[in-house]
């Protein structure tokens, strides 16, 4: 992964109210400078495989569903929260909700938490909640960041046009998501949709449905057709649980296995012609 590329997707993203950027904007992406040859260097262009950030693409595709939130319910003990919070120590906040993951009473910092436990009384949970962030779905990644960065916390939640949660983004979240696809282009990355030798495809869960139109071409889900932007979100609504590894669906013509999860989450999937096991190249 060459720094350049790091640079230049960090600066589009630790400023977003004031977004300070090398090159221009073009069709609603930030197109950066290349400093990876000498002449693009001089011509300040990249050719189609170059470097583009999707700044001002909608949050669906980037955003953690409801069905994969870890949240705290108000009615859990304290030790229980504890354990919560630990058991999932890659996540820095918690939603705190009454009972279902629609009714949102706020936010909490582990960080908070944990320490409130060393006082000689706890405060209780209610005195830790942050106010929630409320964003539409068609809220673009770049207006987020410049929320976020605005807010007490950095995490928004997700909602549709009948009020419902969809889902979280988180402001690291977006930053970590803005650099991967700045630097994906380059040959040291994993791609996201891998065809093997077989005509298979072996695909990374939060591929965007988006990406594999052409190449795979599932059909939609008869329920929740909107719900979904990626393909684990695709998977989700079509399985109507969350899925284990070795778990096999059948959708369309096309066989889809998940060979991998990483906790809750869909991370790599096998899919496969249904009728012949893979396609011709």
């Amino acid at each position: 992964m060459q720094f350049s590329c790091i640079f230049y997707a960090f600066s589009a993203v630790v400023a977003p109210v004031r977004l300070w950027y090398t090159g221009y904007m073009e069709s609603g992406r930030l197109k950066f400078f290349s400093f990876t040859g000498r002449t693009r260097a001089e011509q300040g262009t990249m050719e189609p495989e170059g470097l583009f950030i999707p700044a001002y693409r909608k949050l669906g595709a980037s955003m953690t569903h409801r069905a994969d939130i870890v949240w705290i319910n108000t009615s859990m003990k304290k030790d229980d929260i504890r354990d919560l919070v630990l058991t999932h120590g890659e996540f820095s906040w918690f939603p705190v909700c009454a009972g279902t993951v629609d009714s949102i009473v706020g936010v909490v910092s582990a960080r908070s938490f944990l320490e409130s436990l060393l006082a000689p009384e706890w405060c209780g949970l209610k005195a830790l909640v942050k106010k929630p962030v409320y964003l539409p779905e068609t809220v673009t990644l770049i207006k987020t960041l410049g929320a976020l960065a605005n807010a007490a916390c950095p995490l928004a939640f997700i909602i549709d046009e009948y009020g419902g949660i969809e889902g979280i983004v988180t402001r690291n979240g977006l930053i970590r998501e803005l650099m991967e696809e700045a630097c994906d282009n380059y040959p040291d990355e994993d791609p996201d949709i891998f065809r093997r030798d077989d005509g298979s495809f072996l695909v990374s869960g939060h591929t965007r449905m988006e990406d594999l139109e052409g190449l795979i071409n599932l059909p939609a889900a008869e329920e929740n057709v909107n719900d979904y932007y990626t393909l684990a979100g695709y998977i989700l609504s079509v399985h109507g649980s969350i899925p284990k590894t070795g778990d096999i669906i059948y959708t369309g013509s096309w066989k889809i296995e998940i060979v991998d999860m990483d906790s809750h989450r869909i991370d790599k999937v096998l899919i496969t012609d249904a009728e012949d096991g893979g396609q011709e190249a």
